[in-house]
């Protein structure tokens, strides 16, 4: 308020000690008529400052001013109160100790209101320049604020209803480039396909043993979709369904991945443990260059591209993923069986480590020496499947004894491997049957020294 000169006369009684006499300006106070005593005169200018400076508080605090209402003034002070620490925007909600819980910069389409969840406040503006053009607060004790820009300047921004489901926000407002880091305690989503077959090392078809140079007969393969390197593992200490190898020898533990499923664009691959990784475009292309450390990202991948992923020796690894974009997320761990029937895809065996296993029915074919046992795959392969076998001394059928076996080769080549589940093998014999007989195959029941296995890899 501006000063008017009034009277320059002493304080009033009453008045509190220590106050700035004159109250403001260089004005003065009043007084009253009394004899010999000329009253105070007011003018308009005085009357009309004190009126215009309490319509301007009603003003900034949005409330109209309505005659014979004697609760404008009140209902703007309460609009406008901020607490002992605020001094930027509205406060809604204070706490005990006076210092706001809930502030918002003045704007015509914000609103404050219930929500499902508790008090919801509305944040809005007309234009933000590419930040988000509305945000919900939810829960009493949300804060959020808009700024002259109409920007988001908080560093949490809730979504939705739910304060504990946040994305964190960079200085200016913006969503960061997201890492996985930001993402605190979000609803669960569906991670994509994961490109690596068995990436937790949870299939083992082959009976790879820890540590060993080979696995099943001369199949390059360990742990299945893994081939080449050797390695030691264990299960993880975190979570019992995966587990840790520690790659061992000279030679890198490699995969391979096809490019049905690639689509294109950006990819992230990312592991866990020590050991260093190189990825390199194309299937049939041999990684290549300085390996490096979990994540690497690859651009401009075009689709069907494929790729091949190697791991060096002397460090650890686990639960190793390759998805579309650029953001690391948490492993997504396929169902047992669900991982089991992807690698069926590759590979199928069957293993006979006992007697007395049953591999199958057949039947005795062309001259005798040739009984023919029929299978069929659990799942199509994915390409034309490969045949080698071991144990065959334990093979015994309803019509001839173990030790007559000698060999094991495919009946037929599978050429519709995708759409035709069904395989023949001929199992050679030293002693001529009857044509025509079906039988039981089996292993013997005596103790077998080494497991009977057939191995179809595509």
């Amino acid at each position: 308020m501006q000063g008017f000169q009034i009277n320059s006369v002493s304080a009033p009684p009453g008045a509190i000690e220590g106050q700035t006499i004159p109250p403001t300006g260089t004005g003065g106070w009043g007084r009253d008529c009394a004899p010999d005593v000329a009253g105070t005169k007011v003018s308009a200018d005085p009357i009309n400052d004190i009126l215009g400076n309490l319509l301007r508080v009603l003003q900034v605090a949005r409330v109209d001013p309505t005659a014979n209402r004697y609760d404008d003034l009140v209902e703007a002070l309460e609009n406008l109160y901020r607490g002992p620490s605020s001094d930027v925007g509205n406060v809604l909600l204070v706490g005990a100790d006076g210092k706001p819980l809930l502030t918002l910069d003045p704007a015509p389409a914000n609103m404050l209101k219930n929500g499902p969840r508790g008090l919801l406040v509305e944040i809005a503006a007309p234009d933000l320049s590419g930040y988000v053009q509305k945000a919900s607060v939810g829960q009493s004790d949300g804060v959020a604020s808009l700024d002259a820009d109409a920007r988001v300047p908080v560093t949490e921004l809730p979504v939705g209803d739910a304060p504990n489901h946040l994305v964190q926000l960079d200085s200016a407002g913006k969503l960061p480039a997201l890492d996985g880091s930001q993402l605190i305690n979000l609803p669960p989503v569906v991670t994509p396909e994961n490109l690596v077959l068995n990436g937790n090392f949870a299939i083992n078809q082959r009976r790879y043993v820890s540590g060993a140079a080979s696995s099943l007969g001369s199949s390059s393969y360990r742990h299945d979709g893994w081939r080449f390197g050797s390695y030691t593992f264990e299960p993880s200490t975190e979570d019992p369904r995966d587990t840790i190898v520690t790659i061992t020898g000279a030679t890198p533990l490699n995969q391979v991945i096809a490019g049905l499923a690639v689509a294109g664009g950006t990819y992230t691959l990312s592991w866990t443990g020590s050991a260093l990784g190189r990825l390199a475009v194309g299937a049939n292309v041999a990684p290549t260059g300085v390996p490096q450390p979990s994540p690497i990202v690859v651009n401009n991948v075009n689709q069907g591209a494929g790729f091949q992923i190697d791991f060096q020796p002397g460090g650890t690894l686990g639960n190793v993923q390759l998805i579309p974009g650029s953001v690391v997320l948490p492993f997504q761990r396929l169902p047992f069986e669900v991982e089991l029937i992807r690698c069926y895809r590759t590979s199928f065996v069957i293993y006979a480590s006992q007697g007395n296993s049953v591999l199958g029915m057949g039947y005795v074919y062309g001259g005798g020496t040739n009984v023919i046992l029929v299978g069929s795959f659990p799942f199509p392969m994915s390409g034309p499947p490969s045949f080698q076998g071991g144990g065959y001394e334990n093979i015994a059928g309803d019509r001839f004894n173990a030790g007559s076996v000698t060999g094991v080769t495919p009946q037929l080549k599978m050429n519709d491997f995708s759409t035709v589940r069904g395989f023949e093998l001929n199992i050679a014999i030293s002693t001529s049957i009857s044509s025509g007989l079906a039988m039981g195959i089996y292993t013997t029941n005596a103790v077998l020294a080494n497991p009977t296995y057939f191995l179809f890899e595509s």
